[in-house]
């Protein structure tokens, strides 16, 4: 997610050929700055939420770890090292869940059922999926049960993840 207000949305062509859509492009993009700077947030991030907070919190952990001056200093963080590591390993977990294309990079269905929607007929291609043995309905069936076993998997360790955040949530200061 591209944190930038003033990113926008459409061509430099499209704005060419649509000056007053610039124009109210633009004036959106000062309102969500101005709401970010004084509240810390915007209409943009709340959006897509999820996508914001897995995009903001692993730098500001990485900032912690590199620029911080202080570590708590008591079990399991006894030396800055233990501290450092920590806070990025947090950060590594976090930005591993943040992408949207995780599942089909897991599910080993998936390019079968992306080539799916490319046939014009409702028989097996053999040499075409990679499980050729399979038809459209049983590959759609077992991507779909694959993808809820990822979701489950990803859901145990996003709640793990934020159950050791939130244990160590008063250790995150300067």
């Amino acid at each position: 997610m591209d944190l930038n207000v003033f990113k926008l949305p459409c061509t430099k062509r499209y704005y060419l050929t649509h000056p007053l859509k610039f124009v109210r492009q633009c004036a959106r993009n000062i309102k969500q700055a101005y709401k970010r700077i004084r509240y810390g947030w915007c209409a943009y991030d709340v959006w897509d939420f999820d996508s914001w907070l897995f995009s903001v919190i692993p730098p500001m952990l990485r900032f912690l770890a590199d620029k911080g001056n202080a570590y708590p200093g008591y079990e399991p963080f006894e030396t800055p090292e233990k501290w450092h590591d920590w806070l990025y390993s947090m950060a590594a977990k976090l930005e591993k869940m943040q992408y949207d294309d995780w599942m089909d990079s897991k599910n080993e269905y998936a390019a079968d059922y992306n080539k799916t929607f490319e046939d014009s007929d409702n028989l097996t291609v053999s040499n075409y999926y990679e499980h050729s043995s399979l038809t459209k309905e049983e590959i759609h069936t077992r991507y779909f049960e694959r993808a809820k076993e990822i979701a489950l998997t990803r859901q145990q360790d996003l709640e793990e993840v934020f159950v050791e955040l939130g244990r160590n949530i008063d250790a995150l200061w300067d």
